[in-house]
């Protein structure tokens, strides 16, 4: 039964590696289909030939007065650029209602670039009776090399959302007179509609393929093909008793032999059946095995070293086969 445990372990290994392809394929069209942009503004000046990776990460909502926003930018500079800390706002007190508190600098070089990541702390010091956004400051930043030009990069001002620390007052029948609520904007969602239907097509034939190859659903068919046959009626026994069940599996699978070829199949024409079924030669040593140790058990009385489950993979096997056989079959003679 080892090459049998073997095929049945190739084909169990090339489904997950198809199925694992498959769910990459899916994320990564989802993906990049629904991607969003990051929310960070930022513009490149005076360089046009030098490209920057730059990204700014900031929380916008959740602030009251004396609250601290930090704002962390990442940028990746060609390698030997240094940053200049001059190019900063000053810290401390300005007439902005949001102050730069605290600076902190870290910079990595790797094989090409070189990796700044700026992190600010900015305190609001400033509170208005209603909710309102303040802007942080815009950030004119500068990196020198010593055999190069700088790089001047230009980063919008941010946002932060400020709720007063006294509850708005709402005064008269002013509250009466809402404004209507703001509308979403219509998107054109016919594309995702069309990568939603092939991606379930997709899904749904795979299933539906493997349900017919692994027998999943018992469909009463009229005429069902010998070893399919003989796999469901082993599939039915528990292997709770083997000494029960297990000549009746033997049996079962016998017929299974018996059907393909329409006649009684004994050990001594298995060569006979390899020759004119050779889509059975796959499993030649398992059949070999199984006919040796059938036999032992009906006509010389002796206990069968197989067990149930390896007579339920061993049919399992022989009706894959015999699938393929019959599609290869179809295949051709629609050809011809």
């Amino acid at each position: 039964m080892g090459g049998l445990k073997m095929n049945s372990l190739n084909m169990t290994n090339s489904f997950k590696r198809f199925f694992a392809q498959f769910l990459v394929l899916t994320i990564g069209i989802m993906f990049a289909q629904f991607s969003i942009a990051d929310d960070a503004v930022i513009k490149v000046s005076n360089q046009t030939q030098t490209k920057l990776q730059i990204s700014s990460q900031l929380r916008e909502l959740g602030y009251t007065i004396g609250d601290i926003a930090e704002q962390t930018l990442t940028i990746k500079t060609p390698l030997g650029y240094v940053f200049d800390k001059g190019s900063l706002p000053t810290i401390g007190a300005n007439s902005s209602p949001v102050e730069l508190v605290s600076v902190d600098v870290k910079e990595k070089d790797s094989h090409k670039t070189t990796q700044h990541i700026v992190h600010l702390r900015w305190q609001h010091f400033r509170s208005m009776p209603e909710i309102r956004y303040y802007p942080l400051m815009p950030l004119n930043l500068k990196f020198t090399h010593e055999d190069k030009k700088p790089l001047a990069i230009t980063i919008a001002a941010g946002q932060i959302l400020v709720a007063p620390i006294i509850p708005t007052v709402i005064s008269g029948d002013s509250y009466k007179n809402l404004r209507p609520d703001v509308k979403p904007e219509k998107k054109n969602l016919t594309q995702h509609y069309i990568l939603l239907a092939l991606l379930a097509s997709c899904a749904a034939t795979c299933l539906a393929y493997m349900a017919w190859y692994f027998d999943w659903f018992n469909w009463r068919l009229t005429r069902l093909r010998p070893f399919r046959k003989a796999y469901r009626e082993i599939r039915q026994l528990s292997n709770q008793n083997q000494d029960i069940h297990l000549p009746v599996a033997i049996r079962a699978l016998r017929r299974g032999f018996d059907g393909i070829v329409g006649s009684a199949v004994s050990a001594e024409n298995l060569p006979l059946i390899f020759s004119a079924k050779a889509w059975l030669t796959p499993a030649k040593k398992e059949i070999e095995d199984f006919f040796a140790d059938s036999e032992r058990v009906f006509f010389a009385g002796k206990q069968s070293t197989q067990t149930l489950q390896q007579l339920r993979k061993l049919s399992q096997y022989l009706m894959q086969l015999e699938s393929a056989a019959t599609l290869k079959t179809k295949k051709n003679t629609a050809n011809v």
